[in-house]
């Protein structure tokens, strides 16, 4: 996938070649991770409407998870103060409470 070597070549995709570009993206969970890419290298307002819906939309979801997401990690966190075990975090979580870049677009099951 191009895009997220050099994320300009997508604006010289047609809607026939966004359409799989988003249908592959979203299949292989990495739609929002293209979202938040195309944001941070100024291009997403460049994308033709049809594919800019889908990927405002999942960049609209993918905020609504983190915000889930923090407030989960906060209640276990709270919760496990009662007992005084610590909480460890693996993969995905533990990216995103880090405030580890790898965490941007990241969306998986909690």
């Amino acid at each position: 996938m191009h895009g997220f070597i050099e994320p300009q070549l997508v604006l010289n995709l047609n809607l026939r070649q966004w359409d799989l570009l988003i249908r592959q993206a979203r299949s292989a969970n990495v739609l929002a991770r293209l979202s938040y890419l195309f944001d941070s290298v100024g291009i997403l307002n460049q994308i033709p409407a049809q594919p800019y819906a889908h990927i405002k939309s999942i960049q609209s979801y993918a905020d609504r998870f983190y915000i889930s997401l923090n407030w989960e990690i906060t209640c276990i966190q709270e919760a496990l103060k009662a007992i005084d075990v610590p909480l460890v975090l693996l993969k995905g979580s533990a990216y995103f409470i880090a405030g580890n870049k790898s965490a941007i677009g990241r969306i998986f099951l909690m």
